[in-house]
């Protein structure tokens, strides 16, 4: 069960959340897949309060319908009370008697998939005319008109899904930018010239504040090995532009494996280089 902090926090937005980043200050993220399990089950939530509304409306409609059948019925059968044997009699006043005893068995009829033992004595020992608005209440509300209120739940709920969907994509999308913004900051601090670039050892200097090691390793970012990452983030020239650290961090961020990948691309692009200009230098040789 989420504790009660932890739904403070997410009441008062990402920064109680500690999802904000100031220079040179970097609050850290705390407790992340419980904040996640917690938006998962709101997302629920919401799609559970978008469906009653439909369901407050088929209810509605299916009382009415169940109070005008058990008007019928039991206005129907009173006056014919007497003609009755006393069994039969007995049967129908405690079934039809009155207008709730006939709502609750409506409700029977409609609900509990027993239609025929309420209506067939009534049939058979009553009047056969019963079976005209007994076979149309069976047809059109206990069949039709339920299927129908089904489909519309369904429906609603459905879309109610494809609308936390598109929630779902804006909120990823809201966090990347969120991300993009954070490792601006980052830059910042790490640029201390303010040439909109990193050399290598402002790189490392930067790898000296504890809260942004502490950052891009919740990231899962290998920050062990500075040197490492500054050249696979770098595109050759020896400077880290923030283009490159903004859209270079996104990619290696992640598992080991992902990191591995990176790092194998990496070194498959210098080695691609050295053999073009190994193939550049034969090929003058050559020509000579």
């Amino acid at each position: 069960m989420l504790s009660w902090w932890l739904i403070f926090k997410f009441l008062l937005g990402p920064a109680a959340a500690g999802q904000v980043i100031t220079a040179p200050t970097l609050v850290m993220p705390h407790h992340e897949g419980e904040v996640l399990c917690l938006l998962s089950n709101l997302g629920m939530v919401d799609t559970f309060l978008a469906s009653l509304m439909a369901l407050f409306w088929s209810m509605i409609m299916l009382l009415v319908c169940m109070s005008i059948g058990a008007l019928v019925l039991c206005e129907s059968c009173i006056p014919l009370l007497q003609e009755m044997s006393l069994e039969t009699a007995e049967w129908v006043f405690a079934n039809y008697g009155t207008f709730f005893r006939s709502m609750f068995t409506m409700f029977e009829i409609t609900f509990s998939g027993g239609w025929p033992n309420s209506v067939r004595p009534l049939v058979d020992d009553v009047s056969i005319y019963f079976a005209i608005p007994c076979l149309l209440y069976v047809v059109f509300i206990v069949f039709a008109a339920l299927r129908l209120i089904t489909a519309l739940l369904v429906r609603s709920t459905m879309q109610a899904m494809s609308n936390d969907a598109a929630m779902a994509v804006l909120e990823r999308q809201e966090r990347s930018t969120e991300l993009q913004e954070k490792l601006k900051m980052i830059f910042e601090d790490g640029d201390l010239d303010g040439d909109k670039a990193l050399t290598l050892a402002e790189w490392e200097k930067l790898f000296q504040h504890r809260e942004i090691v502490q950052y891009l390793s919740v990231l899962e970012l290998d920050v062990h090995d500075a040197k490492m990452l500054f050249h696979m983030l770098d595109d050759g020239d020896g400077l880290l532009t923030v283009q490159e650290f903004c859209e270079g961090v996104p990619k290696v961020k992640g598992t080991a494996k992902s990191l591995d990948i990176v790092r194998l691309m990496h070194e498959t692009d210098d080695i691609r280089k050295e053999c073009k200009a190994i193939r550049s230098a034969i090929e003058r040789r050559v020509s000579l």
